[in-house]
């Protein structure tokens, strides 16, 4: 008789791209062998853990764990997992965990936790289920009952008692191996719930931004888990695993025009990032109407960028939409590359946006501004395509000022959330519903506005944003 197990599960998880780790936590009730305790887990005990870690070279590593005479003994090498950049949930970086099915012999059931941890074994962050599932084993859903207190048990149990009668009746060969079965799910554990709603996959979901250090790669964005070719894949969307553009503590240059200068751009940017829990110190070379070639023989301009020791310079002129400014921002975008490059910088090609009237052309502007970054091999931040994303979902954002061109303070909110994403490859989606002003004062947002504008950025950045090199 082929048995199949239900798993009712219980989540939580890690990652980095520093010296921190994933770990993920598993427990059979019922189960005979001896549990270990496990410190600051949403489950008390457990009986493996699977531990994931960056080795020196960068690759993520999957370590098992079993719990033998109270103390954790490795029980497997090291085997790499699976990293995928920008390929998990809504885009966030994904780590897929391969259990064998030979480790989940352990019992009927098993509780999962999926905590993230930093090197003192404290827990960081930690998904939740979106509901109370179980897991088939068998990787498909079953319907029955377990015996219990209610109706459906003591049908079950009825059912038993008569096909005993009718083998001892009958002799029918048949009947012993129904009522074993239906014996076997009534004394399980598991639940009437767990058997009636067990899925083939589990999803669970964590809050963005919430980690206690505020750490992107503790970050957790999602779980789930699923039985495919006798392994359990445990897949954990984080914030960002990818090295950023910038540290936590860092600071960067923007060059550029009254675009970039109004309602104070680089200093709204900083108070994002101090939302998220970074330091960015901002810089700002701005002349009104001003092209990169002016900015070129401005002496101030690349006086700045040889003794600022910028890691991140924002390179930005008009829409530059039609083919001479194209050519324009191109050769200027390309001149302006080695003095960046030969300070330690990177350029960062700030998309913006044509004006109301020519709206049309947006496509010739992300072409323009992508074709620079891409010859400079600098970043490419799409705050044009942000504003176009956010229109399709609210077609009434008023991200326009008064003059059809320079941007509301709405505006200039969606685009330095842009610059986030670009800057720190992390969404800034769950940071404060409010548009924080250079003054330390800050405008309220209803909360549906907020999140909408923060998965604008975000989206526009999966494609066609990249970080450059």
């Amino acid at each position: 008789m082929k048995r199949h197990w239900i798993l009712p599960f219980l989540f939580v998880a890690t990652g980095s791209v520093q010296a921190t780790q994933t770990e993920i936590r598993l427990d059979f009730p019922g189960s005979r062998t001896e549990a270990c305790s496990v410190d600051g887990s949403p489950i008390s005990s457990a009986r493996l853990r699977v531990q994931i870690r960056p080795d020196s070279e960068g690759v993520y590593q999957q370590q098992f764990l079993g719990c033998h005479l109270g103390n954790w003994t490795t029980i497997a090498p090291p085997t790499p997992s699976e990293l995928h950049h920008n390929a998990g949930e809504a885009g966030f970086d994904e780590l897929i965990a391969q259990i064998p099915r030979g480790y989940l012999n352990q019992g009927p059931t098993v509780t999962i936790a999926v905590v993230s941890v930093d090197e003192q074994g404290r827990i960081i962050d930690e998904a939740r289920p979106l509901g109370t599932h179980g897991l088939s084993l068998a990787g498909n859903p079953l319907s029955v009952p377990a015996l219990g207190s209610s109706r459906s048990g003591v049908i079950v149990l009825f059912g038993v008692l008569g096909l005993f009668w009718l083998w001892r009746m009958r002799r029918h060969s048949g009947a012993l191996l129904v009522s074993g079965i239906a014996l076997m799910i009534g004394a399980s554990p598991v639940t009437e719930a767990d058997l009636r709603i067990a899925p083939a996959q589990l999803d669970f979901a964590d809050a963005a931004n919430d980690s206690v250090n505020q750490s992107a790669a503790y970050d957790l964005r999602a779980v789930s888990a699923i039985l495919e070719d006798r392994m359990l894949k445990v897949r954990v969307s984080y914030s960002n695993l990818e090295r950023a553009l910038l540290a936590d503590t860092d600071r960067m240059l923007f060059i550029g025009n009254s675009l970039t200068s109004t309602n104070s751009l680089p200093q709204m940017l900083s108070r994002i990032a101090l939302q998220a829990g970074k330091t960015l110190e901002v810089k700002s070379i701005v002349m009104n109407g001003a092209s990169l070639e002016e900015h070129w023989y401005h002496s101030a301009t690349l006086r700045e960028i040889e003794a600022g020791n910028y890691p991140v310079v924002s390179l930005q002129q008009g829409p530059s939409s039609l083919p001479e400014s194209q050519d324009h921002l191109l050769s200027w975008s390309v001149r302006f590359n080695a003095p960046i490059r030969a300070n330690g910088g990177r350029p960062l090609l700030f998309m913006v946006w044509p004006d109301w009237s020519r709206l049309g052309y947006l496509d010739d502007v992300r072409n323009s501004y992508e074709t620079a970054a891409t010859m400079t091999e600098g970043a490419f931040a799409p705050a044009g395509i942000a504003w176009q994303r956010a229109w399709a979902d609210d077609p009434q954002l008023a991200l326009y000022g008064p003059d059809g061109f320079h941007p509301s303070e709405l505006g200039t909110y969606l685009a330095a959330l842009t610059l986030f994403c670009t800057v720190y490859q992390q969404s800034p989606e769950g940071l404060p519903a409010q548009i924080p002003r250079a003054n330390g004062a800050s405008t309220a947002l209803p909360e549906a506005t907020a999140r909408l504008l923060q998965r604008s950025a975000w989206t526009a950045c999966q494609n066609p944003g990249f970080p450059g090199r």
